[in-house]
């Protein structure tokens, strides 16, 4: 079997068919160029798409391997030099990660747990938990660990972040 690409991996975690190799950008991006998806558009039941696929799709920046090469050098030295830039630390994860796509996807599937996650597409954010209830988690928890890092980063409160 051949090794499955970046985008096949994620296209897989989107339940959507593979095809191009892309990355992934914001509309608040000021170095990249968001193209249309002229050779793969979404597909056409658009309706049973979640609000995450959709805007994954619509923001997707297709790439070669040079370009991917490119990126890759380039965010690295400019994380290197500057290791507050999170763009370019996000940008060089995206276009490095892939044999750690492949083991999460990997070890997805094969658990019960992963495959529901991957089926139901959960979100985790500040609307979706309660975070009086996770602060009362046990310290070395997900939940704990995460709300920690929202009270010293996001400054929390438990009804809303700012």
């Amino acid at each position: 079997m051949l090794p499955l690409g970046r985008t096949s991996l994620l296209a897989q975690l989107l339940r959507r068919p593979s095809g191009c190799r892309c990355i992934t950008t914001t509309r608040e991006s000021k170095n990249t160029t968001n193209l249309e998806n002229v050779d793969n558009p979404p597909p056409s039941d658009d309706a049973q798409l979640d609000e995450f696929t959709k805007e994954f799709l619509k923001n997707r920046i297709e790439m070669t391997p040079f370009q991917k090469i490119l990126l890759g050098a380039g965010s690295s030295v400019a994380a290197l030099i500057d290791p507050r830039r999170h763009d370019m630390i996000a940008a060089l994860g995206e276009t490095t990660g892939e044999a750690t796509l492949q083991n999460i996807l990997q070890t997805m599937q094969a658990s019960e747990e992963g495959q529901r996650i991957l089926t139901q597409k959960p979100r985790i954010n500040t609307q979706t938990v309660n975070l009086k209830r996770l602060r009362s988690l046990a310290e070395n928890t997900l939940g704990h660990v995460y709300v920690q890092f929202l009270d010293d980063n996001v400054k929390c409160s438990d009804q809303s972040c700012s």
